[in-house]
């Protein structure tokens, strides 16, 4: 479930810098005309300068995994750029000839590019230790947008405000598709309009970057959805089981459609807002748990956290013995496994709650064990069900939960049929997977 909330942390930083990444420790970096300040501490708010190249006006700067290089776009002149960090004046340079609008490390050595290629915009690759570009992606009908990486390595973009085609459309492009271009195993760019997996269509995708939940988050501002209603004043949050949805069934997201906190966050600090220009930009940051929201042209940073009163994960599994009955869902026997986040227990009082929340029961004289890193927490015994929504809760006494947390931050949830029943109507889907729990 989403539930970021904004939290009384909101800062300001000078007008003439951005906030525009943060170091591998969780600090902020901002970015002015060839000026950096890197927060003292993480979450300290206090900035200090240091030293730069001179790198002009830039549209985006993005520090590698390590924080040992960073990356920046100078839109005026065309180029992309490469500098250690921390600089000291006098470090060579490394540039590309490739027009940056904005960009993402895929590990120490790659990045991604978006930006101009002759007439329309495209995603570019940039391979610093060999000195190779290649387009990976052409044909985008409209302005340039954000784009970013997954876990698993699939890149992610949009078409963005002004654009000729579906404003704020995010296409997804498998590791394994854009990967082959880029070794030259296959010959030919992919192609935006006729490839790719349509994820979701909010905003105008100005920005686009995850969260460590593998939450997409995305801004913007004047984007159209299907229906030709403009889509603006907030910035949105696509949960990670949407994604999946996306990426496996085909299920894109669109702000008419999308359940709320399950599916989709629409994050608006000006809900009475009438403002058409209003355009909002989101950045995440994984170490701090936080994501920051800054409105186009104010100097205010707002801040909003992730809520620890319901974590949930959404997989979407049959759990059965008859394969592909239920569109749509991944077919897994009379087992399922799942690792799941163990949720710091300082962070709540009492015991925790795990909570399956399931479609679809058909179920007759079964039983299923319930068990979670390695502790039986129940059974599944319900005998005679035939509903489309049912909820199971598991109580998990505080002390056991806190020895799975004390073992690591994961734990796989097994749900076995220890007795099958009757044939066909031992199926149920898992829709949601949630641990409850009351905050400090």
């Amino acid at each position: 479930m989403l539930n970021y909330q904004p939290v009384s942390k909101s800062f300001n930083i000078p007008s003439e810098y951005q906030l525009i990444d943060t170091l591998p420790d969780g600090r902020l970096l901002l970015v002015g005309s060839s000026k950096l300040l890197i927060e003292e501490s993480p979450g300290n708010r206090n900035f200090n300068p240091v030293d730069a190249p001179d790198f002009g006006a830039p549209s985006f700067l993005k520090l590698s995994p390590s924080g040992q290089k960073v990356a920046f776009g100078n839109y005026g002149s065309q180029i992309v750029g490469f500098f250690a960090f921390p600089y000291k004046l006098g470090d060579p340079i490394q540039s590309f000839s490739v027009s940056p609008y904005d960009a993402e490390w895929v590990d120490e050595d790659l990045l991604v590019v978006s930006g101009l290629g002759g007439d329309k915009p495209q995603v570019s690759m940039i391979d610093t230790a060999n000195s190779v570009t290649k387009t990976l992606i052409k044909g985008i009908p409209g302005a340039s947008a954000g784009v970013t990486i997954d876990k698993d390595k699939n890149l992610y973009t949009g078409l963005g405000s002004g654009s000729d085609g579906a404003v704020g459309l995010v296409k997804a492009f498998q590791y394994a598709h854009w990967s082959a271009v880029f070794s030259e195993q296959t010959v030919e760019p992919l192609d935006f309009v006729g490839e790719g997996q349509a994820v979701a269509n909010l905003l105008s995708a100005a920005s686009l970057n995850f969260d460590n939940r593998g939450n997409l988050m995305i801004g913007g501002g004047r984007g159209i959805d299907d229906a030709g209603n403009e889509d603006l004043g907030y910035a949105g949050v696509v949960s990670a089981s949407a994604i999946r949805s996306a990426l496996f069934d085909g299920n894109v997201i669109e702000p008419t459609t999308a359940t709320e906190r399950f599916e989709f966050q629409r994050l608006d600090p000006t809900p009475n807002s009438t403002d058409p220009n209003e355009y909002w930009f989101i950045l995440s940051n994984s170490v701090q748990d936080e994501i920051y929201l800054r409105k186009f042209s104010e100097d205010s940073i707002l801040v909003y956290q992730q809520k620890l009163d319901e974590k949930s994960i959404d997989p979407k599994v049959q759990l059965g013995d008859n394969d592909g009955y239920y569109s749509g869902y991944n077919f897994v026997g009379m087992r399922y496994r799942e690792k799941i986040e163990i949720v710091n227990p300082d962070g709540f009082t009492g015991d925790p709650v795990l909570r399956l929340s399931t479609k679809y029961v058909e179920t007759r004289g079964y039983e299923h064990k319930v068990t979670l890193g390695g502790l039986e927490i129940g059974t599944i015994t319900d005998g005679d069900v035939s509903s489309e929504q049912e909820i199971f809760d598991f109580r998990i006494v505080r002390g056991d939960y806190e020895k799975l947390f004390a073992v690591g931050n994961e734990a796989e949830l097994v749900i076995e049929v220890a007795n099958p029943g009757a044939g066909l109507a031992d199926d149920f889907v898992i829709e949601r997977i949630s641990t409850v729990t009351i905050p400090v």
